[in-house]
């Protein structure tokens, strides 16, 4: 009946928008070079860049949140980084700003550097493991998560990856 196969295919088409509506809505993609370390970051920019790695959504994710900023650092600690990463406000001087801070922790005490003092691979790594830590059930589309990074922190980003797909049920889309 021809009547049925329209009303068919209007269901079918409206059911894929739905779904592709859905994916598209839940997708976060983080580009094969991701943004160089700023010297202070517009929280609403960052928000608004909605992780996207073009811009510096990543410290979005970070900025007020411990747990999110917690779990960063011990994915840092897990892959020998040797360093932590702390957001701190600057909303007493600068309202609605934020400076990145970075800690050499190799030695015995903790040590103060700039983000865009240490190497270009932290910058890069930063972003990987934010997004992979702070949301759950989504789906990430990491292009070249191995750049710029030592080639044992690019194994460390397997375990990272395996956790994200366990434990925080992402999916991941990953082009190396």
């Amino acid at each position: 009946c021809p009547s049925t196969n329209h009303t068919n295919h209007i269901t079918w088409s409206r059911f894929f928008e739905i779904e592709i509506r859905n994916f598209l809505s839940n997708l976060y993609a983080l580009a094969p070079v991701r943004p160089e370390a700023k010297p202070v970051y517009n929280l609403a920019e960052a928000k608004a860049a909605n992780d996207d790695a073009y811009d510096s959504g990543f410290v979005a994710l970070l900025a007020g949140n411990n747990s999110v900023q917690k779990a960063v650092n011990d994915w840092l600690m897990l892959m020998q980084v040797g360093y932590e990463v702390e957001v701190e406000s600057l909303d007493h001087h600068l309202p609605g700003h934020c400076v990145v801070r970075l800690y050499d922790v190799r030695g015995t005490t903790r040590t103060l550097v700039s983000l865009g003092d240490v190497g270009y691979g932290i910058s890069q790594v930063l972003p990987v493991i934010a997004s992979c830590v702070a949301r759950r059930a989504t789906t990430l589309l990491i292009e070249h998560p191995e750049l710029h990074i030592h080639p044992r922190l690019q194994a460390e980003l397997g375990e990272l990856f395996k956790d994200a797909v366990i434990k925080q049920q992402h999916q991941l889309i990953i082009e190396t």
